[in-house]
């Protein structure tokens, strides 16, 4: 199948895939809701966002495992990709194990000892606890499988997984209203074991369809490929911190200075936007692997070509929704919320606005990542995403409004992209006025 067609095909696959998980996913919620009840699903909101809150190692890791295993697919060597692989293995035991000891131990201690929880549930709020590790552990050293699944690009076998989990849920849910158990434990059980059972079918997938996988751990350990693999993540790391430094800085801040009511309205914001950012999100995973075994292979000019289309699709497709969005926003949250939120509209105008300037520089980001000269690059983005909490305590001390520090975020997004053109037309000597161009005008 030619390269443009794949793209094509899992982009509609993709997106497929994001309709009907988030429709399964939406009822899914309501039903646990009801079976748990107020008080049950708010332990296991708590018990999870505690696991939660070290996510952001997992997202660094599968950029990182996805770009090498992709990169060295480019090369078409196969010795190659089953080292990457092979090593890619051990560093996620590593970090598995690892977490396992910090769950375990700091995990355990902190919902005995801080968080709020009737005293009646507290053991189960235990046992909870230790099926969402298990659950925690099985997705960590899963995903070197995730990974070379996007890199060979098969988002057919990705995405029919993916709904299968979303039906396991949704079947849990009708479980749990219909059983005499105790409801709140018996979901941790049966979330664990559908984690395992679509763990298990990826393995035995990918241990037969690949042959990257049928490696020799004495023969394929390479310390120095672990080594950059782990500082290509460190750094990947940083820029994942940096986004949710922003989110959360911003959080605390508007608390701090305004209260809760406005914490609500930009809570909703947020919301809104994640569901509007899946859709370049989506794009992207069916561009990125083919923009880095492009990057591989040495063919640099095809890599900033879907650079530039994916950041031209990617802006147009945001444009095409957030545009009517922004208008339409009263009437719409009026339709969705009984009540809206004093300063919502504000707010998510303002975040559509941000996020609709990061849709230009989307590709370059990819493009970046593929090259793999990401040092410089996180250390200024994610640096002035983080400039961000500072200079909004500044204007706020001096008795500005409170959306002031998304029109900060709005200027810092403007500069973060500035600096992304420029720093691409470094690493691939592209004309930035042709850039601009390329994405803005010629359709």
């Amino acid at each position: 199948m030619q390269a443009g067609n794949k793209i094509l095909i899992n982009t509609g696959i993709l997106y497929f895939k994001l309709i009907v998980s988030v429709a399964i996913s939406l009822f899914t919620t309501r039903l646990i809701l009801s079976a748990l009840g107020t008080e049950d699903f708010g332990i296991f909101s708590v018990v999870g966002g505690v696991i939660s809150l070290l996510g952001f190692i997992n997202v660094a890791m599968t950029t990182t495992t996805q770009r090498f295993l992709s990169f060295s697919l480019g090369l078409e060597d196969v010795l190659q990709t089953r080292k990457v692989f092979a090593n890619s293995i051990i560093l996620h035991l590593f970090i598995g194990f690892l977490l396992l000891i910090v769950f375990e131990t700091v995990g355990v201690y902190f919902l005995n000892n801080h968080l709020n929880i009737a005293s009646e549930r507290l053991q189960t709020a235990n046992y909870l606890l230790q099926f969402i590790i298990g659950s925690t552990f099985l997705v960590i050293i899963s995903v070197p499988y995730d990974g070379l699944a996007n890199a060979h690009e098969n988002m057919l076998f990705l995405s029919i997984l993916d709904i299968f989990e979303s039906i396991g849920k949704l079947c849990i849910a009708f479980i749990l209203l219909n059983s005499s158990f105790d409801k709140l434990l018996l979901y941790g059980f049966l979330l664990f074991i559908l984690t395992l059972l679509v763990r298990i079918i990826k393995w035995i997938y990918c241990n037969n369809k690949y042959v990257e996988t049928k490696f020799n751990y004495k023969n394929d350990f390479e310390p120095k490929k672990i080594k950059e693999m782990s500082s290509f993540a460190s750094w990947n790391l940083f820029g994942v911190l940096s986004s949710i430094g922003n989110n959360s800085g911003t959080a605390i801040v508007l608390n701090i200075y305004f209260g809760t009511i406005v914490n609500a309205a930009f809570g909703i914001a947020q919301q809104v936007n994640g569901q509007l950012s899946f859709l370049s999100q989506t794009l992207m995973k069916a561009i990125k692997p083919q923009m880095t075994k492009s990057e591989g292979s040495g063919n640099r000019a095809r890599t900033i070509k879907l650079s530039i289309i994916s950041s031209k699709f990617s802006f147009y497709l945001y444009s095409f929704v957030s545009i009517p969005l922004f208008f339409e926003l009263p009437l719409i949250l009026s339709i969705w919320l009984k009540d809206v939120p004093e300063n919502t509209i504000v707010f998510c105008k303002l975040i559509l606005v941000i996020n609709l300037v990061r849709q230009f520089s989307m590709g370059i980001m990819s493009a970046v990542q593929a090259i793999g000269k990401i040092r410089l690059y996180q250390t200024v983005a994610g640096s002035m995403q983080l400039l961000v909490i500072p200079i909004g305590i500044v204007f706020y001390n001096l008795n500005y409004p409170n959306y002031t520090i998304f029109l900060i975020a709005l200027l810092m997004e403007i500069l973060s992209t500035i600096f992304r053109v420029y720093y691409f037309s470094f690493l691939t000597k592209y004309n930035v006025i042709k850039y601009i161009t390329e994405v803005l005008l010629n359709l």
